[in-house]
C-alpha cells in the first residue's frame, strides 16, 4: 500500500534510477564482503548495530533486526561468550538487560571495515582516472548530504 502512495508522486524515469542504484549499492557491498574475505554474519551485523546506535536491551536489538526475542537472546549469548558484548541489568526494569560493545567487540568491527575499506581504495586506485576520483568523491558527498537531510527530519 505505502509503495503505491509513494509510486503516484514519483516518475517513472526517477523509480528507473532509484531501482539502478539500489541495484548497484546491493552488488557493490555484496562484492566489497566476498572480495575482501569479509562476510556479514548476524553476530557482525548485532555489532555493527551496539556500535552505531549503542546499548541496547536484547528485545530492542530483535526489533531492529527483524528477528525473534528468542533467536537475538540466543546470538547475545554467543556474543558474550566471546566477550565482544558485555551484558547488565537493566536499571529502569531488572527483568531485562542491556546490551553494549566490548573493546574486542569495537576492535574487531573496525578490522572487518578496515579490511573493507583497503580493498575499496585498491579497487579505485587500479580502475578509477583522476577525473572518475573526483566524480566518486563527489557523488559520495552528494549522498551523504541526501542521507543527512533525511536523518535529520523529525520521524
Amino acid at each position: 500500500m505505502l509503495a503505491h502512495k509513494i509510486e503516484q508522486h514519483v516518475s517513472k524515469e526517477l523509480l528507473g534510477v532509484a531501482e539502478r542504484f539500489r541495484q548497484m549499492i546491493s552488488r557493490w557491498v555484496r562484492t566489497t564482503r566476498d572480495q575482501a574475505g569479509t562476510p556479514t554474519s548476524a553476530q557482525l551485523e548485532t555489532l555493527s548495530l551496539l556500535q552505531n546506535e549503542g546499548p541496547a536491551s536484547i528485545a530492542a536489538l530483535a526489533r531492529r533486526r527483524w528477528v525473534k526475542h528468542q533467536s537475538m537472546r540466543l546470538l547475545v549469548e554467543q556474543l558474550a561468550a566471546e566477550e565482544t558484548i558485555l551484558k547488565t541489568s537493566d536499571p529502569q526494569d531488572r527483568r531485562s538487560q542491556i546490551v553494549s560493545l566490548t573493546a574486542k567487540g569495537r576492535s574487531l568491527l573496525r578490522q572487518e571495515q578496515r579490511v573493507r575499506a583497503l580493498w575499496i581504495a585498491q579497487v579505485l586506485q587500479q580502475n578509477c582516472s583522476t577525473d572518475d576520483l573526483i566524480q566518486v568523491v563527489a557523488a559520495i558527498d552528494t549522498l551523504d548530504r541526501v542521507l543527512q537531510t533525511i536523518l535529520s527530519k523529525p520521524a
